[in-house]
C-alpha cells in the first residue's frame, strides 16, 4: 500500500473519473506517490491516482489494519460496477473478512467467524422465510456478542453458560430452540471449513454439551386455546 496524499472526496460517477487529474509528484514530498479519492456517497469506495494510472478500490478498517481492496482500473471498469463491487467487499470487510486473501485462495482461521458461517449456511440452504427470520434473530440478539468471534473457538462451556442465560431470561422454549439452531449452524462448519493441514476446522460440535448433560429442556405441548383476547400479545411476542 503507497503512501498516499490528501485525500478528497467526490461523486464518482464516470465524468468526474475522467476531470481526476493524474498525480504529480512534489519534490517537497518524495514519499507520496498516489492519490486517494474517496465516494461522496459510499464510504470506503473511492479512486487511486498514480502518475499514469486510475484505479477503483474498497478501503476499511479490519481489526486493527486498514484493507484495502482493488478492483480493477478505471479504464476498464464502468464506475456503476466498480461501485457495486465495492459494496460487496465492504460488507466482506464488514463482516471481518480481508478480501485479498479471499481473492488469493488464503482464508486464515480467524476469518471464519460465526457471522460468516451463518452467511454461507444461509447461501446453500434453501430456508422458509420464517425460518431464515428465526435464525436471523437469534444470530442478532441472542448470538450478537459472539458474530465476530472465530467459529472453532466457540467452546462447551461458553454454549452452557450462554444455554442456561437465555432460558433463565427468555424461556426454556426459546433456548432450545435457538440453540437447535447453533447446532446446525455448527454442524454446517464442521463439514464446511478445514484447516491449513486439511482437517476440519471444527472437529467437535460445542452445543452437544447440551445432549451430554441433558440439558435440553422437555417442553409440553399446549393444550390450551389461545383467547381471542389474548392474539395481540402473541402476535407481538413472536414478531419481536
Amino acid at each position: 500500500m503507497g503512501i498516499s496524499g490528501s485525500n478528497k472526496k467526490v461523486k464518482i460517477n464516470r465524468s468526474t473519473v475522467e476531470a481526476l487529474p493524474y498525480f504529480k509528484p512534489n519534490p517537497e514530498k518524495p514519499n507520496t506517490n498516489q492519490q486517494l479519492v474517496f465516494d461522496s456517497v459510499l464510504p470506503g469506495f473511492g479512486v487511486r491516482i498514480t502518475e499514469s494510472n486510475k484505479a477503483y478500490f474498497a478501503q476499511k478498517r479490519v481489526g486493527r489494519k486498514v484493507v484495502r481492496f482493488t478492483i480493477g482500473p478505471c479504464n476498464q471498469i464502468i464506475p456503476e460496477k466498480a461501485r457495486e463491487i465495492a459494496h460487496e467487499k465492504l460488507l466482506e470487510m464488514t463482516r471481518g473478512q480481508d478480501p485479498n486473501l479471499i481473492k488469493q485462495g488464503i482464508l486464515a482461521e480467524a476469518d471464519i467467524t460465526l457471522e460468516k458461517s451463518f452467511h454461507d449456511f444461509v447461501e446453500v440452504r434453501s430456508l422458509k422465510p420464517i425460518t431464515f427470520r428465526e435464525y436471523n434473530r437469534a444470530m442478532k440478539k441472542t448470538f450478537k456478542d459472539w458474530q465476530t468471534k472465530p467459529v472453532n473457538s466457540i467452546t462447551k462451556d461458553m454454549v452452557m453458560r450462554k444455554f442456561r442465560k437465555v432460558s433463565s431470561e427468555s424461556g426454556p422454549a426459546l433456548a432450545n430452540l435457538e440453540f437447535r439452531f447453533l447446532r446446525a449452524l455448527m454442524n454446517f462448519a464442521m463439514g464446511q471449513y478445514e484447516n491449513s493441514k486439511g482437517k476440519p476446522l471444527v472437529s467437535v460440535n460445542p452445543v452437544s454439551r447440551l445432549s451430554e448433560t441433558k440439558a435440553w429442556h422437555r417442553i409440553k405441548r399446549r393444550q390450551t386455546i389461545i383467547d381471542k383476547s389474548d392474539l395481540p400479545k402473541w402476535f407481538k411476542g413472536i414478531r419481536s
